[in-house]
């Protein structure tokens, strides 16, 4: 998982994702910014580690993910 990709981009490509940022209480899904937001602006606006955001959204794509 890579922090450049859009919120919408992964939710789109690897829907099993969903369920980590509803853990995470990122209001992300069906906000009206997902198409322009990365992965790199929720952890800074969530004050997240960022390492932490993608190695979990990772894990909950599965192997597909890997690189992406």
């Amino acid at each position: 998982m890579e922090a450049h990709l859009t919120v919408d981009e992964v939710m789109r490509r690897w829907p099993q994702t969903l369920p980590v940022f509803v853990r995470l209480k990122l209001n992300c899904v069906g906000c009206d910014m997902a198409p322009f937001e990365t992965l790199a602006e929720v952890a800074t606006t969530y004050g997240l580690a960022l390492d932490d955001l993608l190695s979990q959204l990772a894990q909950a794509a599965g192997e597909e993910a890997q690189g992406a």
